[in-house]
């Protein structure tokens, strides 16, 4: 009988302490649903802000390319952000929509500048600059400060590594 009791006892424990668990948990599930709510808004605000955001810098700079220039960016922009697949710069393909992100952009301005420059222009640009001697038509100060100019924006140009030829141990040009 004292065994029974026991169990009888244990068991109204445990039923007790439950029921407050499950009030305590019920309160903080309500408590936290709310915090969540907030937290989903604030993503979608955020995603619906970066795409207005992201809209905003690709007509930016479609807006630079007058004329000619124009009717390329568009094309380029329409091939890499809305169709399904799209093809990268190495010519992998990838399936489902891009959209319209700042590696999307970057690589649209990549592909916008090989239109102008042939695929191994920064190969090019680093080679004469190891070739290039100082003119007399300038300071010896102006020419490190105008050397160090070029050289800075040869990372800018379309190299090997963003055509079709580059391997996974192609490196950029630095």
């Amino acid at each position: 009988m004292e065994k029974e009791s026991k169990q009888f006892a244990d068991e109204a424990l445990a039923a007790a302490v439950t029921a407050a668990d499950k009030e305590k948990a019920k309160a903080n599930v309500k408590k936290h649903a709310k915090s969540i709510k907030q937290f989903k808004d604030a993503i979608t605000a955020a995603e619906e802000e970066k795409s207005a955001a992201m809209a905003k810098i690709f007509s930016t700079t479609g807006n630079f390319f007058r004329g000619d220039g124009k009717t390329p960016w568009d094309k380029i922009v329409t091939e890499q952000t809305e169709r399904d697949p799209w093809v990268d710069l190495r010519g992998v393909e990838h399936t489902g929509v891009r959209g319209k992100s700042m590696q999307a952009w970057k690589d649209c301005f990549m592909l916008m500048l090989k239109t102008v420059f042939p695929n191994n222009a920064a190969e090019m640009q680093k080679f004469y600059l190891t070739l290039i001697r100082h003119s007399p038509k300038i300071s010896v100060r102006a020419f490190p400060h105008r050397f160090t100019t070029v050289a800075g924006y040869v990372v800018e140009l379309p190299g090997v590594i963003h055509s079709r030829d580059a391997t996974d141990t192609t490196k950029a040009v630095a």
